[in-house]
């Protein structure tokens, strides 16, 4: 039964807003053809994909990790468990290693954007960037995990940073990969 009221209430709704728009439609043709002024206005609503959005939104991304993993492994370094200090170790230096390439990609952009530069090539070499690095990304992994699985306490707490970094970032730029080529393709100009 209540299936059936919210249903109708809808269908209520729905009919009142068709009704509504119908009434409009007619109102605005009926008082064109009384009137000897007609002005028509075209309002053109073109979505592009930008690419120097994206890429400074992956940017601001970028370094929000790397501050979080500098942090982190700061606070995992004065630790007396060797794998937790050496992760810890791993975690600073990707930190702030992925800190300061977001900091200068960011600048890049900015350069770029005043200088002016060709959309599509620059589009192209984004995700041709994106999908080396993800491969990077992938060996990161499996040095890691071999590091993990192979090592002593220090060795294989150094393989679980590396891991961690691989594998967060190789989540980073395969998705970011996947959205730029997917919008690149979806809003052509």
């Amino acid at each position: 039964m209540k299936f059936f009221l919210k249903f109708f209430f809808i269908l209520i709704i729905f009919s009142g807003l068709i009704y509504a728009q119908d009434k409009a439609v007619n109102d605005i043709q009926k008082s064109d053809s009384e009137s000897s002024h007609t002005v028509k206005i075209t309002i053109e609503n073109k979505t592009v994909y930008d690419i120097s959005a994206h890429a400074d939104f992956a940017g601001n991304i970028l370094l929000f990790w790397g501050l979080i993993s500098t942090g982190t492994g700061i606070l995992l370094i004065n630790n007396n468990d060797e794998l937790l200090k050496s992760l810890g170790i791993q975690n600073a230096i990707w930190g702030v290693a992925e800190t300061g390439a977001a900091m200068w990609a960011k600048g890049l952009i900015e350069g770029k954007k005043e200088s002016g530069y060709d959309e599509q090539k620059e589009m192209q070499r984004f995700q041709d960037f994106l999908g080396l690095k993800f491969f990077f990304d992938l060996g990161f992994i499996g040095l890691g995990s071999a590091m993990y699985i192979l090592g002593n306490e220090q060795i294989k707490g150094h393989g679980a940073g590396i891991l961690i970094q691989g594998f967060s970032l190789a989540i980073f730029d395969g998705v970011n990969f996947i959205v730029s080529k997917n919008l690149s393709e979806r809003f052509k100009e």
